[in-house]
């Protein structure tokens, strides 16, 4: 299945803490968010996956 990494220049997440990522991504596998985090370790981590650059956007996951 096709991972697809997002970034974006804030990532807001919906965690209890609320954390917001700078320079941040979001990793969606198939229909999945798999992982978030910062960009730089996203792109590492999953090398073989398709980026969609998003800057100047903000990104929150969670919000369905």
């Amino acid at each position: 299945m096709k991972t697809t990494i997002y970034l974006a220049d804030l990532v807001l997440t919906m965690n209890a803490s609320r954390e917001v990522v700078p320079s941040g991504a979001i990793a969606v596998r198939g229909q999945t968010v798999n992982r978030v985090g910062a960009a730089a370790d996203l792109i590492a981590a999953i090398p073989e996956a398709e980026v969609v650059d998003l800057t100047g956007h903000v990104l929150m996951p969670g919000l369905v």
